[in-house]
């Protein structure tokens, strides 16, 4: 940890998370920093070589785990942030394990702050929550109102987090990363018939039926998959039970700046969530938006959002955990055989939805609150 000082009046972001792996935060981060603020963000155990040319970056680097780790980065934080108040021209707060500080800052410091909510707390009436999940909600309800500004991952959960909270100052904005440079031509060479998952790996994301479909599936087509989580082993376990190693590809986590390269030889892209709990439901995934910009149709779960995607630009296929076999089959099939088409759809799509506009909702936001604190 390097406890940085600043003689310039700045703008503080905070993540309980390691920077690398965020590319939520490092785009507001930047997006901020165009605006001329300077922009410092304080992150738990990253990569302390990570460097970015628009932010300053520094880690809090914890020797515990679980609740001593986040109470130590909570005290780190208000300590540092108590420290630099008269500095501190803005609070930004990432994802729901800072949305309290953001409101004891706000009451003993008086700065204003923002609540970036990565994740949709609320659940429906007849859910039970865990002590973790009831105690993180308990911080939100009671906290959010006094945030300046709540920011959402996307339309449907603004809207839901106004209805329960009576919010009045939102934004949505969704994960959509800068247009991704690369060569197409030498894409297109290198491009193998590779399926890829990437992002957290449990069993709910439905992982396991694809690593299975490989057995009905030719032999050409392969799976690689991105990312980490606590049933990574268990995959890796079915992938030899299976025979399947030289057809599965896993890579570990890895930081965001490497995701692109890991992607380019791939065809296919899955966007795969649980149908369980309205995070999931009402799912953001950054990945959708990733895909399109390396022109690789996708294989969807069948959320709201995700299906109105694909009947509305056919840039790739709904595939259920119902559907019979041979119908997933099909489709995947499909996708392969019918590449060109997905991908000439797909300029439409990323015509829609792009990064100049979600930067744009952002820095109007940011810069209305700005106005109000001169």
């Amino acid at each position: 940890m390097r406890d940085n000082k600043h003689e310039d009046n700045f703008i503080l972001m905070v993540v309980y998370n390691a920077i690398q792996y965020d590319a939520r935060v490092i785009r507001a981060a930047e997006i901020i920093s165009s605006l001329g603020e300077k922009v410092v963000v304080i992150s738990c155990n990253s990569d302390e070589t990570y460097f970015n040319s628009n932010f300053s970056s520094f880690s809090f680097n914890s020797k515990y785990k679980g609740g001593l780790s986040l109470l130590t980065f909570w005290y780190y934080v208000v300590k540092y942030s108590i420290i630099n108040r008269q500095k501190i021209k803005l609070l930004y707060l990432h994802d729901y394990y800072l949305v309290f500080i953001g409101r004891f800052l706000n009451f003993i410091s008086n700065i204003k702050w923002v609540y970036d909510a990565h994740e949709l707390l609320i659940e429906r009436k007849e859910t039970k929550h865990n002590l973790r999940e009831s105690f993180f909600l308990l911080l939100e309800k009671h906290s959010i109102k006094h945030a300046h500004l709540v920011v959402a991952a996307n339309q449907e959960r603004e809207r839901i987090l106004k209805s329960v909270y009576r919010l009045k100052n939102t934004v949505n904005i969704l994960n959509i990363s800068p247009n991704i440079k690369h060569n197409q031509a030498e894409n297109i060479l290198i491009k193998e018939d590779y399926i890829v998952y990437q992002g957290y790996l449990s069993k709910d994301r439905d992982i396991e039926d694809y690593i299975l479909l490989l057995i009905n599936l030719p032999k050409n087509i392969k799976l690689k998959i991105i990312g980490g989580g606590p049933d990574l082993d268990y995959f890796k376990d079915l992938v030899v039970k299976l025979n399947l190693e030289e057809r599965v590809c896993f890579t570990g986590k890895i930081p965001y700046s490497q995701l692109i390269r890991e992607n380019l030889n791939c065809k296919i892209g899955i966007v795969s969530y649980s149908l369980e709990g309205l995070n999931n439901y009402y799912c953001s995934p950054n990945k959708l938006y990733e895909y399109a910009q390396l022109n690789m149709p996708m294989i969807f779960s069948p959320q709201p959002f995700l299906t109105r995607i694909s009947k509305k630009y056919r840039i790739g296929e709904v595939i259920s955990k119902e559907m019979e076999i041979d119908k997933k089959i099909d489709l995947i099939t499909q996708l392969f055989e019918n590449i060109e088409i997905y991908q000439t759809n797909m300029l439409m799509f990323i015509s829609d939805f792009t990064y100049e506009n979600e930067m744009r909702k952002l820095t109007k936001s940011i810069t209305d609150l700005m106005v109000q604190n001169s």
